[in-house]
């Protein structure tokens, strides 16, 4: 029984090499080219979007959130684009723009890494007890491709959530009065 075990986790493991050399020569063969960055921020506290930030790419890109470690701050949620590439004159006018952008809800920084893997990190700075972030991947009929990242407050989320608990509550309780 332990042989037959031992020869199944021989295969997988090297199933799992070959999947993984495929996605980075993929990844390495079809390189996104930042193009363009858009930043928003609410001006007020009463908003459930707090802000967005939008990354046009030549390319689809690949987006993994980073967990947080040691050697990062607290506030810090990390994004990584591997295979992702930006000029230099291109990098330096996002940053200009998120500087311009900086807000009380989020700050932005973009830099190109060459190690461990080459691509783009992206990292919001925002007070976690008052801000969550999603990402979510577009592609607009092959003409647009990028990343979509929204902050939203989560006090509004909160707020939000106990008002359709009390409604689904009172919905329960109250008969149901059904007319033919």
């Amino acid at each position: 029984m332990g042989r037959i075990h031992r020869e199944y986790c021989l295969v997988l493991v090297m199933i799992l090499s070959m999947a993984s050399v495929v996605s980075a020569q993929h990844a390495l063969a079809s390189r996104a080219t930042l193009k363009t960055c858009e930043c928003w921020a609410a001006p007020d506290e009463t908003s459930l979007q707090v802000g967005k930030v939008v990354l046009h790419f030549s390319d689809n890109p690949m987006v993994h959130p980073l967990p947080s470690t040691i050697y990062t701050k607290k506030n810090d949620h990390i994004f990584f684009i591997p295979a992702a590439d930006v000029s230099a004159d291109q990098l330096r006018t996002i940053l200009d723009v998120a500087k311009k952008n900086n807000n009380k809800w989020y700050s932005l920084s973009i830099s190109l890494e060459q190690k461990p893997i080459a691509g783009i990190k992206i990292v919001f700075t925002c007070d976690p007890d008052k801000v969550s972030i999603e990402h979510r991947l577009f592609d607009i009929l092959g003409t647009e491709k990028g990343v979509l990242f929204r902050l939203y407050n989560k006090s509004m989320i909160n707020a939000l959530r106990a008002k359709e608990r009390s409604l689904l509550r009172i919905a329960c309780l109250a008969p149901s009065n059904i007319m033919a």
